[in-house]
């Protein structure tokens, strides 16, 4: 390993002497360096002021260079191959070589600010308890964007023909060993004869999984497109009565939850007591459960929210919820900026502490 590792020091050395210019980073735990060409608009690691509740974590996280770096890996190789010792060359040549892993460390940086600004790592997705990714989720984006610009469309419980409309989404905890892709969806039910916010599952297309199932927007009790919570529902039923048409509070700091409507199209919404915020959710995000002998339940993951629900900016904060409450932190600095109404895997990153 170590005489690898001074391999490719040497070349990284030649490549500076030949006029790439380049920063070089050594990972003390593999081993391994790791080559970026400078470019500032792409290689800066600081985030801007009060981006968001992971602004510090991100100072501290290595951004290991832009896709620009590849380029100069191949450049280093060509030309390791053409020098007169082939043997040194060829040792070069694989040294150089991007390993699968460190695939996502060269993606180039966008101009999203807060947690979103660097992308998620491959490191990060390795320490992960929950392999489950935000982007797997890209059929439900159409979804999202109808609720987020107040153009949802009716949906019906097929058994009871009773209609409705879609308020907002959970999920993150599914796939896994009991269940395949599928994510929960939340309807503002119209009429009294039963719940005000009822939930099914939604899935995906069963031959193209980048696509949504339009057939499971409706609830269906049995049959091919069979979508019933089932067992499920008592603990997804622990969202759906926070909404009711009356706001109820709970935790510390205060939160409320309610209905609302923006134009003709129901909305659920939580506010901040202690601040006066109002969050239009349309996304929870499941990262991090209790397990099933675990005295103690709970829910770990981010709210993800428009502030104006006519506005085309969104955020995501953090919550816990245990004990029959949800707590959000009332705190700007636990805001962070989201591009588009479906997040990017960064939203899998939480607080070091509780």
């Amino acid at each position: 390993m170590f005489r690898r590792w001074n391999l490719e020091i040497d070349v990284f050395r030649r490549l500076a002497a030949s006029g790439v210019s380049t920063k070089l980073k050594l990972c003390e735990r593999s081993g391994r360096a790791l080559l970026a060409e400078r470019r500032p608009w792409q290689c800066k690691t600081k985030g801007k002021a009060g981006s968001g509740a992971h602004s510090m974590k991100e100072k501290a996280t290595t951004d290991a260079g832009c896709s620009d770096a590849q380029e100069s890996f191949r450049e280093g190789s060509t030309s390791e191959r053409s020098s007169s010792n082939r043997t040194s060359s060829r040792r070069a040549s694989r040294s150089l070589s991007i390993p699968k892993s460190m695939g996502s460390f060269l993606r180039r940086r966008g101009s999203r600010s807060g947690s979103e600004a660097i992308g998620y790592t491959a490191a990060e997705h390795a320490k992960a308890t929950n392999k489950n990714l935000v982007s797997a989720f890209a059929w439900t984006a159409e979804l999202l964007e109808s609720i987020t610009t107040n153009r949802q469309k009716q949906v019906t419980d097929l058994a009871t023909g009773r209609t409705g409309v879609p308020v907002f989404a959970v999920y993150g905890a599914c796939p896994n060993s009991f269940c395949g892709m599928q994510a929960v969806l939340y309807v503002k039910m119209d009429g009294d004869k039963g719940p005000p916010i009822d939930f099914w599952w939604i899935k995906p297309q069963a031959n193209n999984r980048a696509a949504l199932e339009t057939a499971t927007l409706d609830r269906h009790a049995k049959g091919p497109h069979k979508n019933d919570p089932g067992r499920s529902r008592p603990l997804y039923a622990q969202f759906s009565t926070l909404f009711d048409s009356k706001p109820t509070q709970n935790s510390q700091p205060l939160v409320a939850f309610g209905m609302t409507t923006v134009g003709d199209a129901p909305r659920a919404y939580i506010d901040q007591v202690e601040t006066g915020e109002r969050y239009y959710i349309y996304l929870i995000w499941q990262e991090a459960w209790s397990s099933i002998m675990s005295r103690q339940k709970f829910i770990k993951g981010k709210i993800v929210y428009q502030k104006d629900p006519t506005s085309n900016e969104y955020f995501a904060r953090p919550y816990t919820y245990r004990e029959s409450c949800l707590e959000i932190p009332a705190a700007a600095t636990a805001e962070e900026s989201v591009a588009k109404p479906l997040p990017t895997d960064t939203l899998k990153r939480m607080p070091d502490a509780d």
